[in-house]
């Protein structure tokens, strides 16, 4: 082997190995990411001119187009994540999780809320999604899929004795908080609102509607375009137009909590394929 190219291949495995060691990799760039951007870097090294003609396997190899190229960030060259496509499973996981948010903190709305329009916007909330939660369970076992519990974020839910979501300051690293609670966030929002209580309970309620249903109706419309499965894009489809009058009534409510009254329709991100996975 070039000499150069046994020195690039020892450099970049010595970096991934140092960032293993720490537990910890460079902002942006997981485990995965890391791992490409040392293999990247060692395609990268110049390789010197020698007058022995190579193999033919080896000058297809260097013919063959890199497949991290379109993963390159356009500074440095580092490799970001490689992202996973919308599938079936992901998006029963996603739907269902974000319902039985929304039913969770809705619920809790009734409870603790005194404002008359946050009470029957938290109704609406728990009565739509409670239907369609029940409509997606029922397609899911039919296409041989799995639902997330019934009692998510319920007080009954096992992962609030997680000692990660019990005390996360306690946990250090993204990596722990994916692998062992991948909606860790959505915990710690529910939690959060829990501690809350009159108008500050109010205004963060009305934000994290609004916030959700702009995610959710740009995941809808990822689905009912792009998975492969009838049954579901057909469940995104016919859901999307309560999504976006839920995302239109949220906003609403946080202008009028806010002391707006221009009717303001929600911003929503550009569409994108969603990763697999609540983020």
């Amino acid at each position: 082997m070039n000499k150069t190219v046994l020195l690039g291949l020892m450099t970049s495995g010595l970096t991934t190995l140092a960032l293993a060691d720490q537990g910890s990799y460079p902002a942006g760039i997981g485990r995965q990411a890391a791992d490409q951007q040392s293999q990247s870097t060692a395609q990268q090294q110049p390789m010197a001119q020698t007058p022995t003609a190579q193999p033919e396997t080896v000058q297809q190899q260097q013919a063959a187009p890199n497949q991290n190229d379109a993963n390159q960030q356009a500074q440095g060259g580092m490799a970001t994540p490689l992202l996973n496509p919308l599938t079936a499973q992901a998006f029963v996981n996603d739907a269902a999780i974000g319902g039985r948010k929304e039913i969770r903190l809705s619920q809790l709305a009734l409870d603790r809320s005194q404002n008359a329009e946050v009470r029957n916007f938290a109704t609406r909330m728990v009565k739509d999604h409670s239907a369609a939660n029940n409509k997606l369970g029922t397609i899911a076992r039919q296409e041989g899929l799995s639902c997330p519990a019934t009692n998510t974020f319920a007080a009954d839910d096992p992962v609030w004795r997680n000692p990660i979501v019990q005390n996360p300051e306690s946990e250090h690293g993204a990596y722990l908080l994916t692998k062992d609670v991948p909606d860790f966030a959505d915990y710690q929002t529910v939690k959060h609102l829990e501690s809350l209580s009159g108008r500050d309970f109010d205004v963060a309620y009305a934000q994290d509607m609004v916030n959700d249903h702009i995610a959710t109706v740009n995941e809808f419309e990822a689905a009912s375009h792009n998975l492969s499965n009838p049954s579901l894009r057909q469940f995104a489809t016919d859901t999307l137009p309560t999504l976006r009058d839920h995302s239109q009534m949220a906003q609403n409510l946080q202008n009028e909590l806010n002391g707006q009254t221009t009717e303001t329709t929600p911003t929503v991100a550009p569409l994108v394929t969603p990763t697999t996975g609540r983020k």
